[in-house]
């Protein structure tokens, strides 16, 4: 279930957002800003429609962590589209987003250690 969904938001370009926001921030592109933060939504929806697949118990602590990674990955992205408005929420998303992003994919590589295991 989870690859299905997954794929879904490959297809709405997932993964692509630091390009917009840097052709964004480069050359003052509001239209790739805007892009950005339509993928920050889908980071959203991809969070819900996860947090509808049955799962089993032993991985449901990683699963919940994978949910809550996506908001704030999509949180941070949205305030990096911010970024010619506002430089140091820019700024801040940035860090975030690096952050988030790195727990996210700690929390899919440990799932997927467990999921392959059992």
């Amino acid at each position: 279930d989870f690859t299905s969904i997954y794929n879904n938001y490959i297809e709405k370009d997932i993964g692509t957002e630091i390009t917009l926001i840097s052709i964004g921030l480069a050359n003052g592109d509001v239209q790739s800003l805007r892009t950005a933060k339509t993928i920050a939504l889908y980071y959203k929806d991809f969070a819900s429609e996860i947090s509808k697949i049955e799962i089993p118990s032993s991985v449901s602590n990683q699963h919940l962590q994978i949910i809550n990674d996506l908001v704030k990955v999509a949180d941070s992205l949205d305030g990096l589209t911010m970024s010619l408005a506002d430089p140091m929420l820019g700024m801040k998303s940035a860090v975030l987003y690096n952050k988030y992003s790195e727990d996210l994919v700690k929390k899919l590589d440990e799932i997927t250690s467990i999921l392959q295991s059992n």
